[in-house]
């Protein structure tokens, strides 16, 4: 092991954050080695189960058992790939742990490509949602403000909703019309809550080995009611295999071309909501979606897919299991993911121990870990989206996506009498509330001014309450975080008592700017401007309040260095001036950052 991490010394520096204080492993501590295995063997154990996403786009596009097995190769070294990117960070990945896994999405416009290239079409479909992500990667810097966390969130939420409905299916073993089966319920709820018992109560030997050992669990009930019987097909499946190169065309339909770019790029707003998520685990500072490291991941996920394209493969996305099993660990040690990726790419050329990994996962126990992750992302999601100050705008974008998708979802023969191009985006829910949150987002935009500011004449009303309350209303209008919104008040008000208690000035108007970056608060008083003290006060100063006998002058002067101190502290920068030569009249300027 130390061989191992002298090998990997030289990996590029990560963001630097500040570690949690519940994580056990961070991004760059290397666990030890018996840790790094257990916890790499859980991911890839969780990851694998999920090529049952390309066996099922090999079943609805009829592909031949070789192409069948060349796809399943070549999807898994996407995956590693993929995977081995992210955790190797630099200017090619995000420096974090992130598994890949199949993007079920595109089972949807696989079979028309199928039908119009034969696997090449495949292919050709997943080299065009590669490229499509390639350009969005340097645009999504600039794309902070129509990726909102209510954006982004509300797709994430709507991800863990899609997906727990079929988890429970799989878990209680309902096929079709039938009615739960007692065993598969039995079996599910015993690795269900042995995955919950160790996340919550275990310790931290325990907590880390949570999902293999509800796993292992599962896999025991199952056994004593003789549901662990080895798959006939173990047998003829090969020891040593792989992909097949493949020449992509582009020479597809055009409701095809359009399907595999929107599935792309939905896809990647859900990876950057995942990759906010990581952030969120990983900076106890976080304050906004770092879209720099985010579109470093879509770097990876656009080099990766484009390599797996020609050898078959289908797309990738992150794995939000894995995202779950990575919070329900606290690990989420890049060093994982190195390792991770490793196996993943060996497991390409050895199709009988990919079957056999895959028989170690029966039905129930995959719905378990599924409606976890279900819970993780929908929670998740939600947090996510009411990041900021509550609005009537988060509440309609996160509301109305959620509940358009799952009618969608709900529907039955939405699809039917519509053109090829719209059966494509009507065949999913998740597809359809990631349209909705974005069109909103872009439509709510519309009606918000960025710009306020209010008088402070009114009668029966104190100043400081129409500061507060002008900050509270603009503040959930424009989507501010709440601290930020929080530490604008307290300024504000502290501000504006420092204008009321000098002489010769009285409080005009409070005005308000925002962007995504930004958030200003401008307080414009009459009379010159205010002279802010540097510094809290000297001990001489304070030894002044109580020495002298008319001791007033000295109070003044504390109390004006305290607040002058508390503004400084409060606000990420302070400065008072002349606002207005003509009137004589002077502002003080609060800057947050945001």
């Amino acid at each position: 092991m130390e061989q191992v991490r002298g090998i990997l010394s030289f990996l590029p520096n990560s963001h630097p954050r500040r570690r949690p204080a519940d994580l056990i492993y961070g991004t760059d501590q290397c666990p030890p080695a018996a840790d790094l295995i257990v916890l790499a063997v859980q991911h890839i154990m969780t990851a694998v189960p999920t090529l049952a996403y390309a066996l099922l786009v090999a079943s609805v596009c009829g592909l031949t058992p070789g192409a069948t097995q060349s796809l399943v190769a070549g999807t898994l070294l996407g995956m590693g790939l993929c995977t081995a990117l992210n955790a190797w960070g630099g200017r090619i990945g995000s420096g974090a742990l992130f598994i890949n896994i199949p993007n079920f999405d595109f089972m949807f416009i696989g079979p028309a490509a199928v039908a119009a290239a034969g696997s090449a079409g495949l292919a050709g479909e997943a080299l065009i949602a590669a490229i499509a992500c390639f350009l969005l990667r340097p645009l999504l810097p600039r794309l902070r403000s129509v990726l909102s966390p209510a954006v982004v969130g509300s797709v994430v939420c709507m991800a863990g909703v899609s997906l727990a409905a079929p988890a429970f299916k799989t878990a209680v073993g309902i096929e079709g019309p039938k009615s739960i089966d007692p065993v598969s319920a039995f079996v599910s709820l015993g690795s269900l809550l042995t995955i919950v018992g160790l996340s919550v109560w275990g310790g931290r030997r325990l907590v880390v080995m949570a999902v293999v050992s509800g796993i292992f669990v599962g896999d025991a009930i199952a056994a004593s009611f003789g549901r662990m019987n080895l798959p006939p097909d173990l047998a003829l499946q090969p020891w040593i295999g792989g992909p097949a190169v493949v020449m992509p065309t582009l020479h597809l339909p055009v409701a095809v071309m359009f399907g595999a770019v929107l599935i792309s790029l939905l896809g990647q707003v859900y990876n950057v909501g995942c990759s906010v998520i990581m952030e969120k685990q990983t900076d106890a500072d976080w304050r906004r979606p770092d879209m720099l490291s985010a579109s470093r991941v879509l770097t990876a996920n656009a080099i990766g897919d484009s390599i797996s394209a020609f050898l078959g493969g289908i797309a990738t996305c992150v794995g939000s299991a894995n995202l779950a099993l990575a919070t329900a660990s606290k690990a989420v040690s890049r060093y994982i993911g190195l390792l991770v990726a490793f196996f993943l790419v060996g497991l390409a050329f050895l199709p009988k121990v990919v079957a056999f990994l895959t028989f170690l996962l029966p039905g129930p126990v995959q719905g378990a870990f599924q409606v976890y992750t279900a819970l993780f992302l929908f929670v998740g999601g939600a947090e996510l989206a009411m990041a900021r100050a509550p609005s009537t705008r988060t509440t309609f974008i996160l509301g109305l996506s959620v509940c358009v998708g799952l009618a969608v979802t709900e529907v039955q023969g939405l699809s039917e009498h519509v053109p090829n191009g719209l059966k494509i985006i009507l065949s999913s829910g998740y597809l359809i509330a990631g349209i909705v949150a974005l069109g909103l987002n872009v439509i709510f935009r519309l009606g918000t001014k960025r710009t306020a500011e209010e008088k402070l004449v009114q009668a029966g009303r104190r100043p400081l309450e129409i500061v507060a309350g002008f900050l509270e209303t603009r503040g959930g209008e424009w989507g501010v975080r709440r601290d930020v919104l929080q530490r604008a008040i307290l300024a504000a008000k502290e501000a504006a008592e420092c204008i009321a208690a000098s002489e010769g000035r009285d409080l005009l108007s409070i005005s308000g700017r925002f962007d995504e970056f930004n958030f200003d608060v401008i307080l414009m008083h009459s009379g010159a401007a205010l002279a802010l003290s540097e510094g809290a006060a000297t001990p001489e100063m304070m030894q002044n309040v109580f020495s002298e006998a008319n001791n007033d002058v000295a109070i003044d002067a504390v109390m004006w260095r305290a607040s002058s101190a508390l503004l400084r502290h409060l606000a990420d920068r302070v400065s008072t001036g002349p606002l207005d030569s003509a009137t004589g009249n002077a502002c003080v300027r609060l800057h947050f950052d945001h």
